[in-house]
C-alpha cells in the first residue's frame, strides 16, 4: 500500500531467449476499494536476444515524472508486465524490484504536505475541494503546497496550517477560503493571482459569508 507521501519504481529485466520476437509491456492492476481500475505504461522494444531493463514510477499524486498514477481509493495492486507478440517464443524475466523513490519528489517529505498527493487534479475543470480539506487534515502542522495548475474549489475550505501557493485557486462567489495560519492579503493574491478578488475573497472569509464585489471594487 502507498502512503499520499510515497512513489515506488517498479522495474526488472528481460530477455528473449529463443522463438519469435515479442515487444515488451510494463503493465500495473490496481485493485481499488470500489472495483478494479487499470494502469498500463507501454514500451515497444524488441526481445533480440539484449537484456533489456524497464522500469515505471508509481504515485498517489498526479505530477510530472510519475508514469502511473496510483489514485486516491486503492487499497493495494498487483504489479506484472505483459509480453505482447507471437506465441512460442522464450523469454527470462529476472531481477524484478520495487524501491522507494519518495525522495525524487519530495524535497522535505517532513515539513511539506502536497494536494496533488491526496487526489487533487489542477486542471480548472476538477473539483478539487475534498483533496484540499484531506491534506488540510493530515498537515498536523506541516506546510500545504498547492503547486502550479488552477485549482477549482466548488466548495469552502478552511486550512488551519500554513500554506504555500504556487498554482491558482477558482471558486465560486459563495464559496469560503479561510487560511487560519497565514491570514494576510499577500496569500490571498498569490491564491487567487488577481488584487481585488483576493481582497473580496480575504474580506469575505473574515466575515464568514459571501463577499460584495460590487462595494469591495475600489474608487
Amino acid at each position: 500500500m502507498l502512503c499520499p507521501d510515497q512513489s515506488a519504481r517498479q522495474s526488472d529485466q528481460e530477455q528473449s531467449a529463443s522463438g519469435p520476437h515479442c515487444s515488451l509491456c510494463r503493465a500495473i492492476e490496481w485493485f481499488c476499494q470500489f472495483g478494479c481500475c487499470h494502469r498500463r505504461r507501454g514500451y515497444t522494444a524488441d526481445c533480440n536476444g539484449e537484456v533489456i531493463e524497464v522500469s515505471a514510477i508509481v504515485g498517489i499524486g498526479n505530477r510530472a515524472g510519475v508514469d502511473m498514477v496510483w489514485g486516491a481509493t486503492a487499497a493495494y495492486g498487483h504489479f506484472g508486465i505483459d509480453l505482447v507478440g507471437q506465441n512460442g517464443g522464450v523469454v527470462r524475466v529476472d531481477d524484478i524490484e520495487i524501491n522507494d523513490v519518495s525522495h525524487l519528489f519530495l524535497g522535505n517529505i517532513v515539513a511539506t504536505v502536497d494536494v496533488r498527493d491526496y487526489g487533487a487534479i489542477g486542471d480548472g475543470v476538477t473539483d478539487d475541494t475534498a483533496a484540499f480539506e484531506a491534506a488540510n487534515s493530515a498537515a498536523n502542522g506541516r506546510t500545504v503546497l498547492i503547486p502550479s495548475g488552477t485549482f477549482l474549489l466548488n466548495g469552502s475550505v478552511t486550512f488551519d496550517t500554513q500554506t504555500k501557493f504556487e498554482g491558482k485557486v477558482t471558486m465560486p462567489t459563495a464559496a469560503i477560503l479561510l487560511l487560519r495560519r497565514n491570514f494576510d492579503l499577500p496569500n490571498y493574491i498569490e491564491a487567487f493571482e488577481d488584487e481585488d478578488l483576493a481582497f473580496s475573497k480575504a474580506f469575505q472569509a473574515l466575515r464568514g459569508g459571501p463577499s460584495n464585489s460590487t462595494s469591495l471594487q475600489p474608487t
